[in-house]
């Protein structure tokens, strides 16, 4: 689905943005957004009825061999900010296989809970949104089994927002695209007590 689209990224870089934004507007992203069987797993993974949709559902595009923006070990809460017992379902759009990057994952790292945080690029000068941030402690990822996922297009992946994950470099020939559909829990204490205040795209 995806033929052409390095060709016309090698062309001017620029489209490779604009295409991305783009796609968070496709209908079939949204329509994942309110699947019930994806409702009903979040309900049950969060314990609660009252889910919230977020702002922070994507369709993420990996160029080959492109470093920059890869996430380093993160948790997601504090770039979406929907609630710290969030759950993100991780959709490949194609097989995720080690050459063109499985997601990295940290089991039981939540359990760490809301982790400190280091700005160290706060006017975003290296025009990266993601990386004007990072985990105060990088290496608290080292405290815990560091995993691949492969996974086959229609899998999906379930995991907690403060879980630590990293992105795997694409070393493959093609893009990788994956999606991320995230559900928040808008009766959560600390939701509430911030007045639910979003995340990066919310300013």
């Amino acid at each position: 689905f995806d033929d052409g689209f390095l060709q016309l990224t090698r062309d001017d870089r620029h489209h490779a943005a604009v295409i991305f934004d783009a796609c968070r507007r496709l209908l079939p992203l949204h329509m994942l957004s309110v699947d019930e069987r994806l409702v009903n797993l979040a309900q049950q993974l969060i314990d609660g009825n009252l889910i919230m949709a977020s702002g922070g559902n994507a369709m993420r595009i990996d160029h080959p061999n492109e470093t920059k923006y890869l996430f380093k070990w993160h948790q997601d809460y504090p770039y979406i900010m929907d609630s710290e017992d969030a759950v993100i379902f991780w959709i490949p759009m194609h097989d995720i296989h080690h050459e063109n990057g499985c997601l990295n994952l940290a089991p039981e790292s939540h359990n760490l809970g809301l982790l400190p945080l280091r700005i160290h690029d706060l006017r975003n000068s290296a025009d990266n949104k993601q990386g004007f941030m990072e985990i105060a402690d990088p290496a608290v990822a080292d405290r815990f089994p560091q995993i691949e996922v492969p996974m086959k297009a229609g899998d999906i992946l379930a995991f907690s927002t403060l879980a630590l994950h990293a992105s795997g470099p694409n070393t493959s020939s093609r893009a990788r695209w994956t999606a991320q559909i995230r559900f928040g829990n808008f009766a959560e204490r600390q939701s509430i007590q911030r007045d639910w205040p979003g995340g990066l795209r919310d300013g």
